[in-house]
C-alpha cells in the first residue's frame, strides 16, 4: 500500500494526499492531553467512468500509537491496534451523472470503531456523496470525538450536495466549538452524533489523525486535513 504526495492545479496549484488502497497517519503534538478533538479534510475521488465494486472503505478519524510503515490501521486487520472514526459497509458505490459525476454511498457510512480486527459498529447510517471529479470538486468531511465519564460523544459530517468547498469554508468549519454549528458554517453539512465507549486504557490512547482509502480502482485525494482542541 502506498501514499504519495501529488500537485495538483484545481485552478491554483495545491499538494495532495493521494491514496491509493492505503492508510496515513499522523501522531498528534498533543499526544492524548484532550477532552474535545475535531478532524476536518477536503476531499474527492478520482472517477474510473463505472461504479466501485468490493465494498471500497473509506475512513477518517482517531488511532493509537501508529508504527512505521502503518502497518496497524484501520486497513490492517487483526493487526489494526485501536480506530475509532467514520466506517464505510456499502458493497457497491454508484456512479451517478452530475455536475460534476458523483459515486453514491447509498447507506453504509457510519460512525464506528476497530480494535484488532474486530469492527464494532455505532450506528447512525447515512448516504454520502462523494465527488468523482478529484481536480476541482473537494468537499468537506469532518469526525469528532469528545471525552465523557462513560460512552463518549461521536459525531460526522456528512453532505448530500457535490459542491466544491474552499479551504476558507474548512477553516470556518473547524472554528466554531459546536459541532452542528461547523457543518452549518461549511455550507451544505449536516451532522449526525452518537455515543460509545471508549477504553483507551485497554485498547490505547488515541493519539493520531489517520485516513485510508482501501481500494485502487480509483484515487482518493486530500487536500487539507487539520485539527482542532477545543478544550
Amino acid at each position: 500500500m502506498s501514499v504519495t504526495i501529488e500537485s495538483i492545479t484545481s485552478p491554483d496549484t495545491e499538494k495532495r494526499l493521494v491514496l491509493s488502497n492505503s492508510q496515513w497517519a499522523a501522531t498528534l503534538s498533543v499526544g492524548s492531553t484532550w477532552n474535545k478533538i475535531r478532524v476536518g479534510c477536503r476531499m474527492g475521488l478520482g472517477t474510473t467512468g463505472g461504479n466501485l465494486s468490493g465494498t471500497p472503505q473509506f475512513h477518517l478519524g482517531f488511532c493509537s500509537d501508529p508504527v512505521s510503515g502503518f502497518t496497524n490501521g484501520p486497513l490492517s486487520g487483526a493487526n489494526c491496534k485501536h480506530f475509532i472514526g467514520s466506517l464505510s459497509t456499502d458493497t457497491l458505490w454508484t456512479l451517478t451523472a452530475g455536475s460534476p459525476d458523483y459515486y453514491v454511498n447509498g447507506s453504509g457510512q457510519q460512525m464506528g470503531k476497530n480494535v484488532l480486527g474486530t469492527i464494532t459498529n455505532l450506528g447512525g447510517n447515512y448516504t454520502t456523496l462523494l465527488s468523482a471529479d478529484s481536480t476541482s470538486v473537494r468537499r468537506i468531511y469532518m469526525f469528532e470525538l469528545e471525552r465523557q465519564v462513560t460512552n463518549w460523544d461521536v459525531r460526522v459530517s456528512t453532505n448530500s450536495l457535490i459542491v466544491d468547498h474552499t479551504y476558507t469554508d474548512l477553516v470556518a468549519a473547524m472554528e466554531e466549538s459546536d459541532f452542528l454549528t461547523a457543518c452549518i458554517a461549511a455550507g451544505g453539512l449536516t451532522g449526525r452524533v452518537t455515543t460509545h465507549a471508549v477504553d483507551e486504557t485497554t485498547d490505547g490512547n488515541l493519539n493520531a489523525i489517520c485516513c485510508g482509502w482501501s481500494t485502487a480502482q480509483t484515487e482518493c485525494h486530500i487536500s487539507e486535513m487539520v485539527f482542532a482542541i477545543y478544550e
